[in-house]
C-alpha cells in the first residue's frame, strides 16, 4: 500500500468519527498546515517520510505545542520497542505499528483525545469561576504579574474594580438564585464587552476586577462608563418572570503598574468614593 493510499485509508477511518482531516505529504508540509490551522489538536505522523521524518516533525511540533495542547501519534511499518520508546521520549503521545486493527486504531485515538479533553477541563476549572465563566482571582493575579513582567518599559494600563450595588439586598429580597442569575448574566456582559487582550475576572462575591493593557485615561474611563451604562440598562429576568434592574460602582486606576496589588488598592479607593457619592458611577482612584 502506497503512502498516499495509507493516508486515504486513515482519513476514511477518522472521517467515520467526524474528524476534520488535513493531509500532508511530509513533515515540512505538515508544519505549514499547523501554522495555518493553530486549533489542530491531533497529529498522526508516519516515521518514514521524505524531507522531514516523523521524529524531526515531532521535535519541531513540541517546540510550538505542549503535550497538553496537542497529541502526536507516531506510526511505522518498521516499528519496534526501541523506535516507539524513542518517539515517546522526544514528545510523542502514542505509537502504532502498521498494519493495525481498526479497533486498536480507534481505541488509541479516543484515549488520546479524551486525555486532552480532561486536561482542558482541569485547566478551565483551575483558572475560571464556575458561576460566571470569567477568570478567577488567582488567574487574574497570575496574568497581571506576567503582564507587568513583560512591560518593563512602563506601558500605561488600566486596573479597575466593579461592585454590584446593593447586592445583599437582591439576595435578601429575591433569594440567592436571583443573585446567582445576576452574576451569570453580568458574566455574559463582561465576556462580550472585553476583548481577548483584556483580563476580566470575578474578584470575589459581587466584585469583578479588570486589567486593560495600554489604555489612555480617556479610553479606559469611556469603556468603563459604557459598561456602567450597559449594566444599568440591562433587564435581569428572574425565573418567576420578575424584571430586575441593578447598577454598579467602578473604581479605576490608570497609569504605570509596579505591582497589581498597589494598582488595585488605588482602584479600590475610587470604588469607595463611588459608593460614598451615591453609587452607580465610575470614579478614578487617587
Amino acid at each position: 500500500m502506497t503512502q498516499r493510499s495509507v493516508r486515504g485509508y486513515i482519513k476514511h477511518l477518522l472521517s467515520i468519527y467526524q474528524f476534520n482531516v488535513l493531509e500532508a505529504e511530509d513533515g515540512v508540509e505538515a508544519l505549514h498546515i499547523l501554522k495555518d490551522n493553530p486549533s489542530i489538536s491531533l497529529v498522526l505522523t508516519d516515521f518514514n517520510m521524505p524531507n522531514m521524518d516523523g521524529v524531526e516533525l515531532t521535535k519541531h511540533i513540541r517546540q510550538l505545542y505542549s503535550s497538553q495542547d496537542l497529541a502526536i501519534i507516531g506510526m511505522s511499518t518498521y516499528g519496534n520497542n526501541k523506535l516507539s520508546a524513542h518517539f515517546l521520549k522526544i514528545g510523542g503521545s502514542d505509537f502504532i505499528n502498521k498494519p493495525f486493527l481498526e479497533e486498536e486504531f480507534f481505541c488509541r485515538i479516543n484515549q488520546n483525545m479524551e486525555l486532552l479533553e480532561h486536561i482542558s477541563e482541569l485547566q478551565y476549572l483551575a483558572r475560571c469561576d464556575y458561576l460566571t465563566g470569567l477568570y478567577n482571582r488567582r488567574y487574574f493575579f497570575e496574568q497581571s504579574k506576567e503582564y507587568i513582567k513583560q512591560k518593563k518599559d512602563g506601558k500605561r494600563a488600566a486596573v479597575a474594580i466593579l461592585d454590584i450595588d446593593f447586592f445583599k439586598k437582591i439576595n435578601d429580597t429575591y433569594g440567592h438564585d436571583a443573585g446567582d442569575l445576576v452574576l451569570k448574566k453580568l458574566g455574559v456582559i463582561l465576556r462580550n464587552e472585553f476583548a481577548d487582550g483584556d483580563v476580566v475576572a470575578r474578584y470575589g462575591g459581587e466584585e469583578f476586577c479588570f486589567l486593560l493593557p495600554e489604555h489612555s485615561p480617556e479610553q479606559a474611563l469611556q469603556r468603563f462608563e459604557n459598561l456602567r451604562k450597559q449594566i444599568e440598562d440591562q433587564a435581569f429576568i428572574l425565573s418567576d418572570g420578575h424584571s430586575l434592574k441593578v447598577t454598579s460602582s467602578i473604581g479605576v486606576y490608570i497609569g504605570r503598574i509596579n505591582t497589581v496589588e498597589d494598582a488595585l488598592n488605588v482602584a479600590d479607593k475610587g470604588l469607595y468614593r463611588a459608593k460614598e457619592n451615591g453609587r452607580n458611577q465610575v470614579v478614578l482612584g487617587q
